[in-house]
């Protein structure tokens, strides 16, 4: 199974207020990094592929794949930081 499609079943598992939360830090997180990680779930739930949410600059190949594995295997804590 293609991993994007693997993170928006994750998705759906989600509470609708777990969902808001993720879109709030999305757009507004004093975290940059949070911000990042949020913005790589949303692009992946709404339908763009890891190679297409590169090529938007909006990561690197590498962070992306890293979200998306930790987000399959972990689903919210993904979004914390692991220092």
């Amino acid at each position: 199974m293609k991993l994007r499609v693997q993170v928006q079943q994750v998705w759906q598992t989600l509470s609708t207020r777990e969902r808001k939360i993720v879109r709030s830090y999305s757009r507004g997180s004093p975290d940059a990094g949070l911000r990042m990680r949020c913005k790589i779930v949303r692009a992946l739930v709404q339908g763009s592929s890891p190679t297409e949410v590169v090529r938007s600059g909006l990561a690197a190949s590498s962070l992306v794949y890293d979200v998306m594995h930790r987000f399959i295997d972990q689903g919210l804590l993904v979004l914390a930081d692991r220092r």
